[in-house]
């Protein structure tokens, strides 16, 4: 099998997406794999509907996976859980990381988060769901 790789689906929750970029890039050198940063947006997220705010870390955070070796990936997708389980699928990712459910209480019953999906749909790789409270240890 080829050599399993970590992949971090980034949010665009700025401080969120910057925590598991960082422990992404941990988690790839302690495998010694490649990994990828993966960022699906709804078509209501694209750069020109974004703030200046919100643009400006995304990019920064986009500029931090690469200094720190990932590969960045841009999808577009209305059915995020999907489009990261398809990516997943496609580049033999055997670790994906993301962040905490950002749903909660009732409707969460009603409407299945993305991560809630990714947890059903794990098959094949391993889910790791990163508390990205508090301070990251460096």
């Amino acid at each position: 099998a080829p050599q399993a790789r970590v992949a971090v689906a980034i949010p665009l929750q700025p401080e969120v997406a910057r925590k598991l970029i960082l422990r992404g890039s941990r988690v790839a050198g302690r495998m010694n794999t490649r990994w990828f940063a993966l960022h699906v947006r709804r078509s209501r997220e694209r750069p020109e509907r974004l703030s200046a705010r919100e643009h400006r870390a995304l990019t920064e955070n986009v500029e931090l996976a690469m200094t720190l070796g990932a590969t960045v990936v841009v999808r577009e997708a209305e059915d995020v859980a999907a489009e990261i389980l398809r990516f997943v699928h496609d580049e033999s990712v055997g670790v994906l990381l993301v962040g905490p459910p950002s749903r909660r209480g009732l409707h969460a019953r009603f409407l299945p988060g993305t991560v809630d999906r990714l947890l059903s749909g794990a098959d094949g790789f391993d889910l790791l769901v990163t508390d990205t409270g508090g301070d990251e240890e460096p």
